[in-house]
């Protein structure tokens, strides 16, 4: 097993591709060799205790230089809030 969706879950700090289609690792990926996919930013959601809560993609068909670590913060900051909200939301269900 490989490829982008493996190496997100190894990983504790975002990572940017620029352009997937020029790295060995995952030329041949599904998403790379049959979607056309080229731009791919991962990253893990990670909680305040540090517990992953799981991982985000962004894609684009088209290589990008200009996206940096920097640009990964907010994404992932909001990904967490929708998880927390989510998590309020079926605790208020429940009660």
């Amino acid at each position: 097993m490989g490829g982008l969706a493996c190496d997100t879950l190894d990983r504790r700090i975002p990572t940017i591709h620029d352009d997937s289609s020029k790295d060995e690792r995952f030329k041949n990926d599904p998403l790379v060799k049959d979607c056309g996919m080229k731009f791919c930013v991962t990253a893990p959601l990670l909680g305040a205790s540090g517990v992953r809560m799981g991982s985000i993609f962004l894609m684009d068909n088209a290589p990008r230089r200009s996206f940096g670590i920097n640009d990964c913060k907010p994404i992932s900051v909001a990904a967490l809030r929708l998880i927390d909200l989510g998590t309020k939301e079926q605790s208020m269900e429940s009660d």
